[in-house]
């Protein structure tokens, strides 16, 4: 999962760090080389190592299965339902200025 993901970042980070201070504090780096090293080595850095198109994909097949809906599902749901309601107000406002007519039902003439 993403998260589980997103967790073993910053404990390799974690780890990193520890080991970056040991040899600092051994005297086998100087500090400004662990600050390069660091920067070098950063969490950013380390995200970018995550395919997160892997992450959506897998996420988008578990809400498949779900039988949940995407976003694109849902947009394309509204995009419908805009296209409804717009042709079912141009269809009230077209019988709103209808005039009564008169209906033959069975032998008797009804007005509307």
């Amino acid at each position: 999962s993403v998260q589980a993901s997103m967790g073993a970042v910053r404990n390799l980070e974690a780890e990193i760090d520890s080991r970056i201070d040991g040899l600092v504090k051994r005297g086998e780096l100087a500090e400004d080389e662990a600050r390069k090293l660091r920067a070098e080595l950063s969490s950013d850095r380390l995200a970018g190592l995550v395919d997160y198109n892997i992450i959506d994909n897998r996420i988008e097949a578990g809400l498949h299965r779900l039988n949940i809906p995407s976003r694109a599902d849902v947009m394309r749901l509204q995009s419908q339902i805009q296209t409804l309601t717009s042709a079912l107000d141009g269809l009230l406002e077209s019988e709103d200025s209808e005039e009564p007519t008169d209906i033959a039902v069975g032998d008797e003439e009804a007005s509307v």
